[in-house]
């Protein structure tokens, strides 16, 4: 599976940042050797190049944002929806993967807090006792609303709520998480990675909650994972992130990161400057592409390809746009905030500079914090629990005696 990323990468890079119009097939391709199908294979197998079908975007019970929508269900739920089996969506209806079992998935629980809120709601923990777990779960929704917005301004901010960051049992949840990914990986039939999310947050949004500029990444790992995961509560700087991944990798855990909605990043995702600020150089962008080899370019909250006001000339510039910053009213930023003017830029920094801080390729993913994704417009449950399970809470029906969109 790595090596059919790493293709799929470095094929749309080619066509990405590629000046070279000619109409012939670039040399690796068209001498690839035909392969000899495995039994049951589909007609044009190849060895190297199929489509596969996936998601690599998946939260479960584990998440700080999941929990308390109240979703219930775990890594191990969430693998075996992938497989075909029927769970339980947040709202009580059966969710069941349309089209089939799935070749690839993976769970991305945000490393921050990652599985504290159940410890918190659970007789059984200690954490249960401290006075923000009795509001985070009390019936009163302004003490649940200002207990929870106290952990999204932590992780916005990257200081540690000390009474609820227990390091340990982040540690052991997140070792459940790489058992339950090993456990369900079968080579050549269904594909998981031990991975996790990255959930830094810029741009204070003046009321102490998450809203900010996302510059949220997933971390995948190959074969071996740590026993922890780097979060924004070590750093809320990505380039700390890629330090962090290198060392890793120099002590043989292969890694890559994959960021995710750059279109509500405030401009930040692809700024051309780094995160203190400093000019973008040669150093940067080995960096930077080296561990960040692939860009979501689309999901549930929105397309990050290009917007209306980057390409005037482009019809299908406005599809799927999304540009109001996270748990705010605010508008993103346009500029920076883009894959396609990214590609622009990069091209202009290697012809004046010698280097391009974005050779990347693009993948998509659903970012379901049900534990499953919704594949099919017509038995779609979207994406945060009891928030908006049914249609009317997604504004797709009226409200439950309302009969006409007019009343």
């Amino acid at each position: 599976m790595w090596k059919t990323l790493t293709l799929v990468t470095t094929a749309l890079a080619l066509v990405a940042c590629s000046g070279n119009k000619s109409d012939e097939a670039p040399a690796d391709i068209a001498a690839t050797p035909e392969s000899t199908a495995p039994d049951g294979a589909t007609p044009g197998y190849s060895a190297e190049r199929n489509a596969y079908f996936g998601d690599m975007h998946i939260h479960t019970r584990n998440s700080f944002d999941a929990y308390i929508f109240n979703v219930r269900r775990t890594a191990d739920d969430a693998y075996r929806f992938a497989k075909g089996e029927t769970i339980k969506h947040p709202s009580g209806f059966d969710m069941t993967i349309a089209g089939g079992p799935l070749d690839f998935y993976t769970v991305t629980d945000h490393a921050e807090y990652l599985g504290i809120l159940p410890a918190m709601n659970s007789k059984d923990s200690p954490l249960s006792e401290l006075p923000r777990s009795k509001d985070m779960f009390s019936t009163d929704p302004a003490k649940i609303q200002a207990a929870f917005q106290g952990v999204g301004a932590s992780v916005r901010s990257g200081d540690k709520i000390a009474e609820m960051y227990d390091e340990p049992l982040i540690n052991s949840v997140w070792g459940q998480n790489i058992a339950a990914a090993e456990k369900y990986n079968e080579p050549g039939v269904f594909t998981t990675f031990s991975a996790y999310e990255f959930t830094s947050v810029t741009t204070e949004d003046g009321e102490g909650g998450f809203g900010g500029g996302n510059l949220h990444r997933n971390v995948f790992f190959r074969g071996e994972a740590p026993d922890r995961a780097f979060s924004t509560l070590d750093s809320t700087n990505p380039e700390d992130l890629w330090d962090w991944m290198d060392a890793q990798r120099a002590d043989g855990r292969e890694s890559i990161a994959i960021p995710h909605n750059s279109n509500v990043s405030d401009g930040q995702m692809f700024r051309l400057e780094t995160y203190n600020g400093d000019p973008l150089d040669a150093a940067y962008a080995d960096q930077r592409n080296r561990n960040e080899p692939l860009v979501e370019v689309t999901q549930v909250k929105g397309t990050s390809e290009t917007h209306p006001d980057l390409s005037p000339n482009d019809e299908w510039a406005n599809f799927e746009i999304y540009d109001e910053l996270l748990a705010s009213n605010i508008v993103s930023k346009t500029s920076g905030s883009y894959v396609r003017e990214a590609y622009q830029n990069g091209l202009k920094f290697q012809e004046e500079q010698g280097f391009d801080p974005f050779r990347f390729g693009m993948t998509a993913a659903s970012d379901s914090h049900v534990a499953g994704g919704a594949y099919a417009e017509n038995d779609f449950w979207s994406k945060i629990g009891i928030v908006d399970g049914l249609p009317f809470q997604r504004g797709s029906v009226p409200m439950p005696g309302i009969t006409d969109w007019a009343d």
